[in-house]
């Protein structure tokens, strides 16, 4: 049995839709990156408040 490879067809098809692979995994990561960092500030902020209300 000879085994195939499917990643030049993967890219060709990709790069037909108008996206590379590279560009929607840098797409994925920004905007994970994004939701965390909202997190952090909200949570960051959160913190203060309850701080601030301590004293």
């Amino acid at each position: 049995c000879q085994q195939v490879d499917h990643s030049a067809t993967l890219v060709r098809i990709t790069d037909q839709l108008g996206d590379s692979p590279f560009r929607v995994v840098h797409r994925c990561f920004a905007r994970s990156f994004g939701v965390v960092v909202l997190w952090v500030i909200r949570r960051h902020s959160a913190a203060s408040l309850d701080f601030s209300a301590m004293c």
